[in-house]
């Protein structure tokens, strides 16, 4: 199963062997046959010279294997160019701005590889067990989020896996290291106690969260359990590796 951030949900590239090329001494991302290369601000460059495979990234990919592709070429356009963006183009040939928070994060793959493999695989562990086990009258029903029988939000909207509050970039624009954002997956979960709030008492909408679920850590444990809870604590202790990382 994929993990449930930007990145990560990106397929591999497989229906054709990536081969790169080297243009002013950086190398960028090519198939075998092709004669130009869009090169963002240089425009269509003519392409000169071998065009060595690079291979595929495995099916299941890591942020492992895009550290060690960086490391070998130094150009994120390869790795960008491993991947598919939306449509037929490559990450590194899709400039949607949508793409802009998944290159983000293959930036931070770059640099710390193994370490973010570990540190997603338990954020993920932690929101599949939130998920799993979220209050009696909350359901998911074909890309829908329920309370009983009012219908939430689809969840393209409303993001409720915690792996997709971690920040990579601060207002879309300046790169941090990775960093889970309470207040996004708060505004998350205040929206489901709303839902709750007005099914029940419609003529009372505020009083749970304003006298009984306070804290951001109450809120998760009134809508999951209290051990989920105390996974949630464990990712701001986790994620202080990225603080001290070293290479």
């Amino acid at each position: 199963m994929k993990k449930h951030s930007r990145a990560f949900q990106l397929n591999s590239i497989q229906d054709h062997v990536v081969c790169v090329i080297k243009v002013d001494n950086i190398w960028y991302p090519c198939k075998v046959d092709d004669t130009e290369l869009f090169i963002r601000g240089k425009g269509w460059v003519k392409l000169k010279g071998e065009k060595p495979e690079v291979g595929n990234l495995p099916v299941e990919w890591t942020a492992e294997n895009i550290q060690y592709y960086h490391k070998f070429y130094g150009s994120m356009a390869v790795c960008e160019g491993l991947l598919e963006g939306w449509g037929n183009n490559s990450l590194y040939q899709d400039g949607s701005y949508g793409l802009d928070y998944a290159k983000a994060e293959l930036q931070n793959m770059a640099i710390f590889g193994k370490v973010y493999d570990e540190y997603t695989d338990y954020v993920q562990k932690v929101g599949d067990e939130f998920i799993a086990n979220l209050r009696e009258g909350y359901r998911i029903e074909r890309g829908t989020l329920w309370y009983k029988d009012h219908l939430i939000c689809f969840l393209d909207r409303v993001h409720l896996h915690p792996l997709m509050h971690v920040e990579h970039l601060i207002k879309g624009l300046v790169p941090i290291r990775p960093s889970f954002d309470p207040i996004s997956f708060d505004r998350m979960l205040v929206e489901l106690l709303v839902a709750e709030s007005l099914y029940e008492d419609p003529s009372n909408t505020t009083n749970m969260i304003q006298d009984r679920v306070v804290s951001v850590y109450d809120r998760i444990a009134y809508l999951s359990n209290e051990e989920v809870a105390k996974m949630f604590d464990v990712i701001f202790e986790k994620q202080k590796v990225f603080k001290t990382y070293k290479g």
